[in-house]
C-alpha cells in the first residue's frame, strides 16, 4: 500500500501496526543534471534503505545496502542508462551531478521498473540527500513523503476501491489477496498511481 505522509507520522504508523511486513518512504525531486557540456531536467526520488527490497532489484550492479544510507549513491533507470550512458557496463562507479555531493551510480534498474511513475529516472540515498536539511525529517506538518507499506501475507483482501489518491498497491502474496476488479477500476479512474503484483487471483499456486 502507498500513501503520502510526514516522517513522524510514518514512524508512528510503523510502530503501532502489525499489518505490514516492511516499510519505506521516499520524496520526489527535480534535477538539472549535467552530462558533459549538456544538461537535462530529470525527475528523481530520494529513498530509504527498504525501498528497493520492497519494490525490486537492479538489472545491472546493485541497489543500496542498509549501511549506505548516509553515502551519496544513486541507482538509475534503464532508459537513462541507454540515453545518456549508451548502455555501457562501466556506468557503475561513475558519478551523476544531482547535488553538491554528486552520488556514485551503483546500479541500473530493469526496463519494467517504473516506480513511482515512468518519468522517474534516478533514485538516491535518503540519508545523504537530507543531511543538509535534517529538520524536514522531524517536521510532522511536512507531508511530502510517499510511503510504501508491504502487507503481511494472509491478511484480508486488499480493496483498491477504497484507496484515495495518491496511492498504489504492491503485493508479493500468491492467491486471491487482491480485489482484481477493484484494482483495474482504481487504475482506470486514477485513484491508483500504479500496482505491482506477483500473481493475479485465479492463477495456480
Amino acid at each position: 500500500l502507498v500513501a503520502r505522509t510526514s516522517v513522524p507520522d510514518f514512524d508512528d504508523l510503523v510502530a503501532r501496526s502489525r499489518s505490514f511486513e516492511d516499510a519505506a518512504f521516499w520524496a520526489s525531486n527535480r534535477y538539472d543534471v549535467r552530462f558533459g557540456s549538456d544538461a537535462e531536467p530529470i525527475l528523481g526520488a530520494v529513498v530509504t534503505k527498504r525501498f528497493f527490497p520492497i519494490l525490486g532489484q537492479a538489472a545491472l550492479g546493485r541497489t543500496f545496502r542498509p549501511e549506505e544510507d548516509a553515502q551519496p549513491l544513486a541507482v538509475i533507470s534503464h532508459s537513462l542508462w541507454l540515453r545518456r550512458f549508451a548502455g555501457r557496463s562501466d556506468v557503475l562507479g561513475r558519478t551523476i551531478e544531482l547535488a553538491a555531493r554528486p552520488p556514485t551510480i551503483v546500479g541500473v534498474m530493469p526496463p519494467a521498473f517504473e516506480y513511482p511513475a515512468r518519468r522517474f529516472e534516478v533514485w538516491s540515498t535518503m540519508g545523504a540527500a537530507m543531511s543538509r536539511s535534517p529538520d524536514q525529517l522531524r517536521n510532522r506538518a511536512l507531508r511530502i513523503f510517499g510511503v510504501v507499506l508491504l502487507r503481511q501475507p494472509g491478511l484480508p483482501e486488499a480493496t483498491p476501491r477504497e484507496m484515495k489518491p495518491p496511492a498504489g498497491l504492491v503485493t508479493r502474496a500468491r492467491g486471491a489477496l487482491v480485489d482484481t476488479d477493484g484494482l483495474v477500476e482504481g487504475l482506470r479512474e486514477g485513484r491508483l498511481g500504479g500496482a505491482g503484483l506477483d500473481v493475479l487471483e485465479g492463477e495456480p499456486l
